[in-house]
């Protein structure tokens, strides 16, 4: 028998019952792994690779029969049955009492002054850290997060602690590709590609959360360096016809490599580009019209390509000489359902939409609060884009460039784009003397639109919120 305490007693309970884990979105066709742990078929079907399965959850590896993954029934059914219960109001009256402690609502002010509460945009992670975190990478539940000083790992569960995997490293840059088993890179003072094998920095988890040394009985080296290439600028994976491309910005040369499954199980040199005019700051890869692939890349100068089949080289968007200035690039955003041929290219405080050949296509867009220098701007999974400014964060539709809303912050703060993580977005808050910062997170910021008829000129003004430490666990590397 069930025992009543392991029962969901909140609406927000139940329907965490029925999103998948990959998608966050309401189960369609959910199926089983053997571990356990159901997703929906084709969430399985996107992180399949030859035939294997790797829970994003628990890392147990499945092989997927011939008959492919039975559907589960019982969960479909409570999908159902709670969609029905929407339906017909019966979780109206506990979403109006009920909250997660760890979650705060953004409300939003109509013209008569009443309070309307929207369970759509949220801050969370209120966590506080005597160093500055340079990036993160999304990891299952959890958050690696990489620092001056080492690689650590953020329980977001309710053990609230922070486990150190590696120290005396300095991590710039960071992917997790759970279906390749790896984690990408960019550390070292000499800026090098390191990758690792999640299943050993598993190993030093364990290691970690039992204080024995050896527990996790740790392999000599689970990490690589690729091709033993340094002073690495920036890299992008992207995924297109089933091949995993990996883009490597470094001065003036820019290398590609394609990830090669098993027996070899890991990335091999396809093209590269020497004695660039313009040294690559950071690097994207497109499709056009789904038959030629071209590298995107930003300088100091403006925005570049390259063709990959005819190694032709040509400039995007740069500014007129006798400016006689550089450009500090932001961001390259490929426009969603335009075949790759669409671009926004942000810099400075504006953005300017091109086809990708250069040629304008709209008006400029501009920022109403200036963007920091550093991790200001992000191209989200929502086809929004996000900028951090000096007291507001502005979130704009990459179709538009229309003002989607913009969170008041209230005072100057240093903010920072780390990842996606979970449906949320999630960024640092330094302190004004850089001694400290804290890990903040915004959720459902894909509806960010439908509040604008709520909030006053399209702005929310937030409130402090209560923080606390997070202890840190280490281990001798």
């Amino acid at each position: 028998m069930i025992e009543s305490d392991a029962l969901p007693s909140t609406s927000r309970e139940i329907e965490d019952l029925t999103e998948c884990p990959i998608c966050l979105e309401t189960f369609v066709q959910p199926v089983q792994l053997s571990c356990g742990h159901s997703f929906c078929n084709k969430c399985v079907e996107e992180i399949t690779d030859l035939r294997r399965v790797i829970c994003p959850q628990c890392r147990h590896m499945t092989e997927v029969p011939s008959e492919g993954f039975a559907i589960n029934y019982r969960l479909q059914d409570l999908v159902a049955l709670v969609s029905r219960a929407k339906d017909v109001g019966c979780f109206s009256r506990m979403q109006n009492f009920q909250k997660r402690s760890d979650e705060v609502n953004v409300s939003s002010t109509t013209q008569n002054g009443a309070q309307e509460s929207d369970a759509v945009m949220m801050w969370l992670f209120p966590m506080v850290f005597n160093f500055e975190i340079l990036c993160a990478a999304s990891w299952g539940d959890d958050l690696l997060l990489g620092t001056d000083s080492g690689l650590m790992l953020c329980d977001c569960g309710n053990q609230s602690k922070v486990y150190e995997l590696i120290n005396r490293r300095r991590y710039e840059q960071m992917a997790v590709l759970e279906p390749q088993d790896v984690l990408i890179t960019i550390s070292g003072n000499n800026r090098s590609l390191r990758i690792y094998d999640l299943s050993w920095l598993m190993q030093k988890l364990l290691e970690a959360k039992t204080s024995v040394k050896g527990a996790g009985t740790l392999k000599e080296k689970g990490w690589t360096d690729l091709d033993d290439v340094q002073s690495v600028q920036h890299f992008k994976t992207v995924c297109y016809e089933q091949t995993k491309y990996l883009v490597v910005g470094m001065d003036f040369s820019i290398v590609i490599y394609i990830w090669e499954p098993d027996p070899y199980h890991k990335f091999v040199p396809f093209k590269s580009f020497e004695s660039l005019s313009h040294s690559p700051l950071f690097v994207d890869l497109a499709l056009e019209n789904k038959a030629r692939l071209k590298v995107l890349y930003a300088s100091y100068e403006g925005f570049h390509a390259i063709d990959l089949d005819s190694s032709a080289k040509y400039d995007i968007y740069t500014l007129p000489k006798y400016l006689q200035q550089n450009i500090l690039p932001r961001c390259i955003a490929v426009l969603p359902n335009s075949n790759d041929t669409q671009l926004l290219l942000c810099y400075n405080d504006k953005g300017v939409y091109v086809n990708i050949f250069g040629k304008k296509s709209r008006n400029v867009m501009h920022w109403v609060d200036m963007p920091r220098k550093g991790g200001s701007i992000a191209y989200i999974s929502t086809g929004q884009i996000v900028c951090w400014g000096h007291i507001a964060i502005e979130v704009r539709s990459v179709d538009t460039g229309n003002l989607d809303i913009a969170l008041m912050y209230g005072k100057v703060s240093r903010f920072k784009f780390l990842c996606e993580y979970n449906g949320m977005v999630i960024y640092t808050v330094a302190e004004p003397d850089g001694r400290s910062c804290r890990i903040q997170g915004i959720k459902g910021i894909q509806h960010a639109a439908k509040l604008q008829s709520k909030s006053v000129n399209r702005c929310i003004r937030l409130s402090q919120l209560p923080f606390r430490k997070y202890s840190v666990n280490s281990i001798a590397v």
